[in-house]
């Protein structure tokens, strides 16, 4: 990857190293940086539906790339109609769907990941700000998702450390320029914050996993510092049961550098040549179409909980269970 102009903390700021954070994860303009694809890891929320979410921060980019003005409200489109907040019209969930969908998952792929219906509700007490309901492939989870105590998580959304809703970013979502948390011996060094999908209490902010995983709902749309976790359902989830009893087979795969998740693993040798230059490093509101030619996700897939391997390797889905 190589950039000639720093990214801006927000989509309409100025490109300069003082406005962006790839500098302070270091990463400078006109430099060439390699990045090794590996496998990622997903975290499995709920066995029954087979809904799973990356367990890493695999990007940094605005909810809303591009944003209208109108006296006093930020809006999603020209005709000042709908809020910018909103999930349904959203760049994010373009990305999410279009280019990460596209480039991340193979077509077979592509096949078990399971149309979902979502709830793009707003914040709890501001339902002003609801956004229409989707049927989505990938999303980010919502805010109730991420405070269901069925699905690892803490019921209470603030007020408290959460470790469950720790994130932390891989390499490349830090050289787009993800915020990082410097405070070493603390539980939160290098933990970052990431998007939910639910608006937040105004027309320009949304919901946000604070970096010790509190939930907040007052992060703006077009910051780009915030981090993404994508999210789906599984569309055969009796795979993810069948491995909690043991009885399936352990994936080649999953059987060695996957339990472990190994750094060097090398699955994609069509994508270990240099990373094409992110265009969101060179505009203002980047177009992230674009960024498939530098999506993070290698060509297998691998899912986790504390218990539970489940890897998607092209030819299908195989299952491994690892004893705690």
């Amino acid at each position: 990857m190589k950039f000639t102009s720093y990214r801006p903390d927000g989509t309409f700021g100025e490109s300069s190293a003082s406005n962006s954070y790839q500098d302070e994860n270091g990463y400078y303009t006109n430099t060439t940086y390699w990045f090794k694809y590996e496998p990622l890891r997903w975290r499995v929320l709920d066995p029954s539906s087979g809904l799973v979410m990356c367990e890493s921060i695999i990007d940094s980019q605005a909810y809303s790339n591009t944003i209208y003005y109108k006296p006093g409200e930020y809006y999603n489109n020209p005709a000042c109609t709908v809020y910018a907040n909103d999930y349904a019209t959203s760049s994010m969930r373009t990305w999410l769907n279009g280019p990460f969908l596209q480039t991340a998952f193979t077509s077979s792929e592509q096949s078990v990941v399971k149309t979902t219906a979502l709830d793009n509700s707003a914040y709890p007490g501001y339902p002003q700000y609801n956004s229409a309901s989707t049927n989505d492939k990938l999303f980010l989870l919502s805010y109730s998702e991420s405070t269901n105590a069925a699905y690892g998580f803490s019921a209470d959304n603030w007020d408290d450390d959460h470790p469950a809703r720790y994130a932390q970013g891989i390499d490349y979502a830090k050289s787009q320029g993800l915020w990082v948390n410097n405070s070493p011996g603390s539980d939160y060094d290098k933990n970052s914050e990431w998007f939910l999908r639910s608006p937040g209490g105004y027309y320009c902010n949304v919901s946000n996993v604070y970096y010790d995983g509190n939930v907040y709902f007052n992060y703006l749309v077009y910051n780009t510092h915030f981090g993404v976790r994508p999210a789906f359902k599984i569309s055969n989830p009796a795979s993810l049961k069948s491995a909690s009893s043991g009885s399936a087979q352990a994936s080649p795969s999953a059987s060695s550098a996957a339990p472990i998740f190994e750094e060097e693993a090398d699955i994609t040798p069509a994508y270990s040549n240099e990373a094409q230059a992110s265009p969101s490093a060179s505009s203002a509101a980047p177009t992230f179409e674009k960024e498939a030619e530098r999506s993070p996700m290698a060509a297998a897939i691998i899912i986790a909980t504390g218990v539970v391997i489940f890897a998607a390797v092209g030819i299908g889905f195989f299952v491994y269970w690892r004893k705690k």
